[in-house]
């Protein structure tokens, strides 16, 4: 195992002339934004033409422009939400959109719950404008969107090396959140004190309905290797797409399991 060094290509390409290796298992999934090893680990991949799991530079970061017009072209619920940057009147902007209150404020492509706290579900336009200002400072711009208030749910896909048009969704798990909470942010994820749970969904109803979903969004941005697809249900039984992650965290130590992992232990 290796911890990729930067500038990636260099790093790679010195272990690819040392060694003869039949696959390259990347579990590089580092943003555009941040300094840690991502897309460069699997550009350099592609370049050195060497055999690799994961996803590809095409999939690897999809917007989330891209992941709402796909959502429309394949007839899968999605947030209504825009973009805004830092000095916009983010007020007059989500009252020309149309939406309504409760919104959540994220960072602009909303990421492993970057920058999200509790606070950043918010009510009313003075919580909006706080958030806005605050995610701005930090990141130049944020995504708005109306809050899907109601149950979460996670999903795994992969690709199924027989057949790509037919890739492999595993059992879909409900998010349990402790009370007082209503959404995954920073600290639910990442804080151990938190007490979140999981469960297996068993309304086969609802399992066919999550993974087909998971699969039309999957295959519509031209998915490669494995991701885990984040949905929302309203209280109408409504099911909104938030997200699906290219490369999520798997094979963490038993201590520090992801969602991903319990799927892969599950099924």
């Amino acid at each position: 195992m290796y911890n990729v060094k930067l500038p990636a290509f260099d790093f790679i390409r010195d272990i690819a002339l040392r060694e003869d290796y039949d696959v390259y298992l990347n579990l590089c999934d580092g943003s555009a934004d941040e300094d840690r090893p991502g897309i460069d680990v699997v550009q350099a991949l592609e370049t050195l033409n060497l055999p690799f799991t994961g996803a590809d530079s095409v999939f690897y970061a999809p917007t989330r422009e891209q992941t709402q017009v796909m959502s429309q072209r394949k007839n899968i619920g999605f947030p209504r939400g825009l973009e805004a940057g830092l000095g916009e009147n983010v007020e007059e902007l989500v009252a020309q959109a149309g939406l309504c209150f409760p919104m959540i404020v994220k960072h602009h492509e909303s990421y492993a719950s970057v920058g999200m706290t509790k606070e950043s579900r918010v009510e009313n336009a003075q919580q909006l404008r706080t958030r806005f200002e605050l995610m701005c400072a930090q990141y130049g711009s944020a995504r708005i969107e109306e809050f899907i208030d109601g149950r979460e749910f996670t999903v795994l896909i992969a690709d199924n090396p027989d057949n790509l048009d037919e890739p492999y969704v595993y059992h879909p798990l409900e998010i349990i959140f402790p009370e007082g909470e209503s959404f995954k942010h920073w600290a639910m994820k990442f804080d151990p004190d938190v007490d979140m749970d999981l469960a297996q969904v068993s309304d086969p109803a609802l399992v066919k309905r999550l993974k087909t979903m998971v699969k039309k969004i999957y295959l519509g941005l031209g998915g490669a290797g494995y991701g885990r697809a984040d949905i929302r249900m309203n209280q109408e039984g409504d099911l909104f797409l938030l997200e699906i992650n290219p490369n999520a965290s798997v094979l963490n130590m038993p201590e520090e399991k992801a969602s991903a992992d319990y799927m892969m232990e599950d099924d």
